[in-house]
């Protein structure tokens, strides 16, 4: 079927890749947050979670999973947890720079941010990669 649902929802390989994810945020926010289809078909995720940043991470990871759906739509063996995360791992390299170089030019910036960098990529076992990036000089 090429139904928009279908592809990204109803599709039972693409189902069970979203079970994965929610128990992945699930693991990552410390406690139980379900995927479900409105979240994915159209990115409405913050009317069960409990702060801004919550939504805004949930997003990000909900992105990066979109992305791998995208990119393996014709080979569904490859929509594995582990390619989210290399997707995930690279959004929130380019959201932690973006934030540092904003820090630099006088943007107001949640303090916040920072602990929310370092709690994903401990979930996903980056964090020795956080650390070299952190030492980066933004010019």
């Amino acid at each position: 079927m090429g139904m928009y649902s279908h592809m990204w929802w109803d599709c039972p390989l693409v189902n069970e890749f979203w079970k994965q994810i929610g128990i992945e945020i699930s693991g990552i926010l410390g406690r139980k947050v379900g995927i479900y289809k409105l979240m994915v078909l159209i990115s409405l995720s913050c009317t069960k979670l409990k702060t801004k940043e919550e939504c805004k991470w949930v997003k990000w990871m909900v992105t990066a999973a979109r992305q791998v759906i995208v990119s393996n739509w014709k080979n569904a063996e490859e929509l594995g947890v582990n390619q989210r995360r290399k997707k995930l791992n690279h959004i929130i390299i380019l959201q932690y720079l973006t934030v540092k170089i904003h820090r630099m030019k006088g943007f107001k910036v949640s303090e916040k941010e920072e602990d929310w960098f370092e709690k994903i990529l401990n979930y996903l076992g980056t964090s020795e990669q956080f650390g070299a990036i952190k030492m980066l000089k933004v010019q």
